[in-house]
């Protein structure tokens, strides 16, 4: 068995290792022990003392394996032998954990065979397609294949995740040089009476140092919404935060119905009505109007729920922005090779429903069946732009084609498969590009059945980046604000996304050399932003997007090797920012796409 506690660190933030297990001196602390080299097979992961989250990423290959086991339930893991890099989550508020032991053993020939063939018979009963099924048992054949199973009727972790449902009621214990920082409690709906107190959670405060009054002198106010109640740490844990001079603004998550909302680095599109609660700043520092750059600087967030909030009440409606006066042409470009059937859905939504001035330029790779002619013929007369680039497809030199041929001030890269059905969808996409902090601005993309597809790029899920809550109802998509609310993002999709055309040329466009295929948008927003600019999802450009219809999926053995060419050019390129995605929650399991706890 590998004993992944106490091999030797690579790298750790906000935790240690001491003699009785792990101790958090921050929220979401980790330890990263150096790198395990392993040979193809099947692991089982067993804990000791403590519930554990455990990652594994592969440096061959790129894929992200997540794993939580408790003392009662292990997890097991299917790898493609290489060297892993390791990372271990053992809770979620600052503490000490008794976390005494975390192994890796290979598995057993009767051990893997009572697992996988239990797990069949599970999928058997569900219910499951036989075209699921079989793609399945596909996978566990792969010579390659890299997945994780728990073994069927194990423990599952609830809404809140395995850590955070371990530690629920763990008090933080700091340490004494902390400053006896005074806070004012206020409710953002105005003064706190003092028969409040027990009703907020402040007389179980373990942080003693605070008052109602504003006449008596403190250093930071701190704003909740009065049917919040704080956990004992909360004070406790923003007064750590505050243990920094340049701290000015703290956010912190909060659980509502029994379900955590997880906060990001601060967002002033998507907190420009107000700031989520809890929520506290130093005296006489007031956020609003500050420069975006500065603001996030002087932000912390704490991402551990430090309120409940029982209540079920209607999330804040959405800013609708002012549509600007001036409204510049927008040169729409899209690749495409025939699938006329597709590309006549597009250009409808586009020369029918579109309201923003804009002009549509076709890049044309190679279409040879003359119902995509026809169609050409068709929107010409409409004022459709069509440029013949007979290549091997690659997206990015495509779309630069386009780029060079359009006359807007605007660039809108849009797929074939891409429906617009929203006349005003435009429009929301521009006012956005139009802010002179704007880098490129997405869409929210819909399945067909209106399941979501996209709403913004983060980095460090899956492989290197990932959709975030990918498939989510569009019923439940009403009740999570980062969705339906605008807000920054570390990239979004070039299925839809709009860039100022100047801003555009100064990185250089996509890079057609690295990024034929896949990652060019991505790799153009992280370029946008290491210039100082802000990329935006807008929530209320909605369009449907059939993902995949023209490309397909990369199972191919040439595919797959040109995906691997593309990770292995983009992942050392960015490392900084797939580590550190401000606008993804550490809470958040990075090896899936939809959202899920640790």
């Amino acid at each position: 068995m590998i004993d992944l506690l106490n091999r030797p660190l690579s790298d750790a933030r906000h935790a240690e290792r001491t003699a009785t297990g792990v101790r958090l001196v921050r929220p979401w602390g980790w330890l990263r022990p150096a790198p395990v080299t392993l040979k193809t097979g099947w692991y089982t992961l067993r804990v000791e003392g403590g519930p554990v989250c455990v990652q594994l990423f592969s440096t061959k290959t790129a894929k992200l394996i997540e794993l939580s086991a408790t003392p009662e339930s292990p997890a097991y893991v299917r790898l493609e032998g290489g060297t892993f890099e390791v990372t271990l989550f053992c809770g979620v508020r600052p503490g000490d954990y008794s976390v005494t032991g975390i192994g890796l053993a290979p598995m057993s020939l009767p051990n893997r065979a009572g697992l996988l063939g239990g797990r069949f018979l599970q999928a058997l009963g569900s219910g499951m397609s036989p075209a699921r099924l079989y793609a399945l048992v596909a996978r566990t054949m792969r010579p390659d294949a890299t997945y994780g199973l728990r073994a069927a009727g194990a423990h599952q972790a609830g809404a809140q995740g395995v850590l955070a449902t371990a530690d629920r009621t763990r008090v933080s214990a700091f340490p004494a040089r902390l400053p006896p920082l005074t806070f004012l409690v206020q409710s953002i709906s105005g003064r706190l009476e003092d028969n409040q107190r027990a009703g907020l959670g402040l007389d179980a405060q373990t942080w003693p140092h605070f008052t109602l009054d504003p006449a008596v002198p403190h250093e930071v106010v701190i704003r909740l919404d009065p049917q919040e109640i704080l956990t004992p740490d909360a004070l406790a844990l923003f007064a750590q935060a505050f243990d920094r001079d340049d701290t000015r603004l703290v956010l912190a998550d909060i659980r509502q119905s029994g379900i955590p909302t997880t906060r990001t680095a601060f967002d002033p599109l998507l907190y420009a009505d107000a700031f989520p609660t809890p929520y506290a700043h130093r005296r006489g520092f007031v956020p609003n109007g500050v420069d975006w750059a500065t603001l996030q600087a002087a932000s912390t967030v704490i991402s551990a729920p430090l309120a409940d909030r029982a209540d079920t009440a209607p999330l804040p409606p959405a800013v609708v922005p002012i549509l600007p006066e001036h409204r510049p042409l927008a040169s729409v470009i899209i690749p495409t090779r025939d699938r006329a059937d597709l590309l006549e859905a597009a250009l409808n939504g586009l020369f029918d429903a579109a309201l923003w001035p804009h002009e549509v330029i076709i890049v044309d790779n190679g279409s040879i069946e003359p119902a995509t002619f026809a169609l050409f013929e068709t929107f010409r007369a409409k004022g459709l732009r069509v440029i013949t680039a007979d290549i091997p497809f690659n997206f990015s030199t495509l779309s630069n084609l386009g780029a060079a041929a359009a006359r807007g001030d605007y660039l809108i890269f849009m797929n074939n498969d891409v429906v617009l059905d929203d006349p005003d969808c435009l429009s929301h996409m521009m006012t956005q590009a139009m802010h002179p902090k704007a880098g490129a601005v997405g869409a929210r993309l819909l399945y067909g059945d209106r399941r979501l597809q996209h709403a913004g790029v983060a980095l460090g899920l899956t492989e290197v980046c990932g959709h975030l809550w990918r498939g989510l109802s569009f019923e439940d998509q009403a009740k999570v604000p980062a969705i339906i609310h605008d807000g920054l993002r570390s990239a979004v999709t070039a299925a839809l996304m709009c860039v100022d055309r100047q801003k555009f040329d100064s990185v250089g466009g996509f890079d057609a050399i690295a990024f034929p295929v896949t990652l060019n948008d991505v790799d153009l927003c992280l370029k946008l932003q290491a210039k100082g600019w802000y990329n935006i999802y807008a929530a209320r450009a909605v369009a449907y997007h059939l993902e995949g219809e023209t490309r397909g999926e990369d199972e191919a053995p040439v595919k797959r090797a040109r995906r691997q060419a593309e990770l292995n050019a983009f992942r050392p390129k960015w490392a900084a920012q797939i580590e550190n995605d401000p606008w993804l929650p550490p809470a958040i399991m990075r090896s899936t796409e939809t959202f899920g706890l640790k």
